[in-house]
């Protein structure tokens, strides 16, 4: 049993977890509001507890298997449904991860350790962010950590029955996030072939039965998902054919790596050039990048971007300086010692990760690096006491821990460079705590030393963490740091795409009557603040971005002849993505609603907000602002389709002629060239822009909020009155500032759009 003292200690650091997750954990309310609405409609039905249904119709399947969103689900029967009940399992996930880490370190470094190493792992910033959050991150995090804790127990005995019971856990997070979950499967079976005290016979036979049953546990669900019938379960979102095994190998796997996309997915013809993104030039052909990604541009400094290593590397340097020397130097043995193979599983675990999110070339967020978090604690409290250690000792080893303190001091500086105003006062506080621990050894005062420098290097971490205490989180987008905020204003109204759910909800139920699906809109971006305000029965035709291929035309058809969906919610993005021969249908023979019967009063997001900073260096850039505003919540239309097709009057198209040309896009073929916002790319896979090569790229993004705007006006009388509130105000003021009146294009635009 554990001394008196260092079950205080853990406590102590276990309620300073509890404290920076809990505290004030109602900002947040429901989070990511794609997550609670999956949470809310699994809750409703067991059917769609077992498929991970998105809505409570059981249309459409997440994109995430069902454990994370699962316990949600349950937490929001037991307590009722509201932001809290569902932000609980991501604390509590959160505590047990910590705890993990202490034990795991334990067990191969001592107490000292293994209290240091549980103290990073509660103040790093982005596991602070994403226990406050409803992503199923933390889940998968808490999984991943108790895998390893048996892996290490496994390893250190030599026995079967805790390695697979290592991979069932892997297996069970492989059920939150899919592939991210796999990451460390390669730094498990190392350290167990290395480290195991076995013949290399058994090793290789122990591991074979591990991988046999992660394998089980991975493939049961999406088997049991794949072998039922279609018309008996949701259409997999985000996949090509409406399989989990697509989804899979896909969106959620190879295509992560390779950044390929369909070529109904819509591309950002952006590319950074030094710390902007410049609107001029495009990227190579089927590579995710534009305003939408915070982790950067791939490569093998992706993980040293500011905003990126802020989340949870501010303690790098250290933890590899000092685990190398744990390592070493003890004598290196074909069987391990219980501190190698801890040290050599956290290794590879966050090296494998690193060459992951380094080199992808699809979708990457900085909130990802939740997952190395743990095994970076381990690091950090193992090196951290060796070099402390090694003070005691005569000769050159002295001066590690001092060069350590000092070359992890430099690179906290250098994440602080990205933040401009946080870099001279805090900067100067790390620089001068880390001279001071060094003269506290040069004088011989190891204890104070060590002291000195690791508080001064965990103010950095504590401040980061403490931003996400006292200000809401980005519903989509999570992050620590001051320079990752969206203001409140603009998160809710962006994530619910404008739209006043209740108000909707109640004029839609007046005017249905016997049809089972109350509305259809075109992306979940739209219905996700629906089903969580009201848990109505809506659905999402295009999944996500409304790219999926859910809703064919002749099923839409057959729904309404049939009486089971009247209403159709439809943004303008659609008619950039695959869908378009449907949502063209739809305005051709169903009728427009006037807003002024459904929006309730509720407007778009107000342009006396402020502006949220979609730049690498936080400021915003111009063509990003208004492709986001004109994006697939931006001037949503309702169209009613009682009426029958032949009988229904046309409505809600845009105008024709030039103002046109930046919206009209088709898919062009691989050997040919596009010249797309300036720049020569090979077309394979992406949207030509009619025209694009003759007009400025200024005056095409204005008149892509033009041609808005105008659509906009005819259901609403006046385009006068519409280009004065919301985004539409704000994107003409820009574009002012843009274009003055004193060029031609300029005055001739500005006379047009006002």
């Amino acid at each position: 049993m554990a001394p008196r003292w260092e079950r205080l200690a853990l406590t102590a650091i276990l309620l300073l977890g509890a404290a920076l997750r809990l505290w004030k954990l109602t900002l947040n309310g429901f989070g990511n509001l794609y997550y609670a609405a999956v949470a809310r409609s699994m809750a409703a039905s067991w059917h769609n507890f077992f498929y991970a249904s998105y809505d409570p119709v059981g249309f459409l399947s997440s994109e995430k298997p069902p454990l994370a969103t699962g316990l949600q689900a349950l937490s929001a029967k037991l307590l009722s449904f509201h932001g809290l009940s569902l932000l609980l399992p991501s604390v509590i996930a959160g505590l047990i991860a910590i705890w993990a880490v202490y034990v795991l370190v334990r067990r191969a470094a001592g107490p000292a350790a293994a209290l240091l190493s549980a103290l990073v792992a509660a103040l790093a910033p982005i596991s602070v962010v994403m226990d406050r959050h409803n992503n199923p991150d933390s889940i998968m995090v808490a999984l991943l950590t108790l895998a390893a804790l048996f892996l290490l127990r496994a390893t250190g005995a030599g026995k079967l029955a805790p390695l697979l019971a290592s991979m069932v856990f892997v297996g069970l997070a492989f059920h939150t996030k899919m592939m991210a979950a796999l990451i460390p499967v390669p730094a498990f079976f190392l350290a167990y072939l290395l480290g195991a005290p076995l013949a290399w016979r058994t090793r290789v036979v122990h591991l074979a039965w591990a991988g046999f049953a992660l394998a089980a546990v991975c493939i049961a669900w999406p088997l049991l998902f794949d072998l039922t019938p279609q018309d008996q379960r949701p259409f997999a979102a985000d996949s090509e054919d409406g399989s989990m095994k697509n989804l899979i190998l896909g969106w959620n796997g190879w295509d992560r790596l390779t950044g390929r996309v369909r070529d109904e997915f819509p591309q950002f013809p952006l590319k950074a050039t030094g710390k902007r993104l410049s609107p001029r030039k495009g990227l190579p052909v089927g590579r995710m990048q534009g305003p939408g990604f915070d982790a950067g541009l791939p490569g093998p400094l992706r993980f040293a971007m500011p905003r990126v290593a802020a989340q949870v590397a501010w303690l790098l340097p250290l933890a590899l300086i000092g685990s190398a020397f744990a390592f070493f130097r003890q004598k290196l043995r074909l069987s391990l010692t219980p501190e190698q193979q801890c040290v050599l599983l956290c290794t590879i675990w966050v090296l494998t990760f690193l060459t992951v999110f380094s080199f992808s070339r699809g979708v990457m967020h900085a909130y990802y690096t939740t997952e190395i978090a743990p095994p970076l604690a381990a690091l950090t409290g193992i090196g951290a006491v060796h070099l402390r250690r090694m003070l005691d000792e005569p000769g050159w080893r002295t001066f590690l821990l001092p060069l350590a303190l000092l070359v992890t001091a430099a690179w906290q500086v250098q994440i602080l460079g990205g933040y401009p105003s946080w870099r001279a006062p805090l900067g100067m506080v790390i620089l001068a705590g880390t001279c001071l621990s060094t003269v506290l050894t040069l004088r011989r005062m190891p204890g104070a030393a060590t002291a000195a420098g690791m508080v001064t290097l965990l103010l950095g971490p504590a401040v980061w963490s403490s931003t996400a205490v006292v200000r809401k989180a980005h519903p989509g987008l999570p992050a620590a740091g001051p320079a990752m905020r969206l203001e409140q204003g603009w998160a809710d109204e962006m994530e619910r795409g404008g739209v006043d759910s209740k108000a909707l909800v109640d004029y839609l139920r007046s005017r249905t009557d016997e049809e089972r699906i109350l509305l259809a809109a075109t992306s979940e971006q739209i219905t996700s603040g629906i089903i969580v305000d009201t848990g109505a029965p809506v659905i999402a035709m295009g999944g996500f971005l409304g790219t999926d291929r859910a809703m064919s035309l002749g099923r839409l058809q057959w729904l309404i002849a049939n009486k089971e969906l009247r209403f159709i919610l439809v943004a303008p993005f659609d008619r950039i993505a695959g869908n378009r021969e449907r949502t063209e249908w739809v305005r051709e023979h169903c009728e427009i609603v006037p807003a002024r019967l459904w929006r309730g009063g509720k407007a778009r997001p107000n342009a006396s907000d402020p502006l949220p900073p979609l730049s690498l260096d936080g400021t915003v850039d111009p063509l990003s602002l208004v492709g986001q505003l004109a994006g697939p919540t931006a001037l949503v239309q309702l169209f009613d389709c009682a009426k029958n097709p032949s009988e229904a009057r046309r409505g809600g198209h845009a105008p024709t002629g030039r103002s046109l040309a930046c919206l009209e896009h088709r898919p062009v073929g691989r050997e040919t060239v596009t010249k797309t916002m300036g720049g020569t790319l090979p077309a394979g896979g992406r949207w030509e822009f009619e025209q694009a090569s003759k007009v400025p790229w200024k005056l095409r993004a204005a008149r892509r909020v033009s041609v808005l705007t105008r659509r906009a006006s005819l259901e609403q009388g006046s385009l006068r009155e519409h280009a004065s509130s919301g985004p539409a105000k704000v994107a003409l003021e820009i574009l002012r500032t843009l274009l003055p009146r004193n060029s031609t294009n300029g005055s001739k635009l500005l006379h047009l759009m006002e």
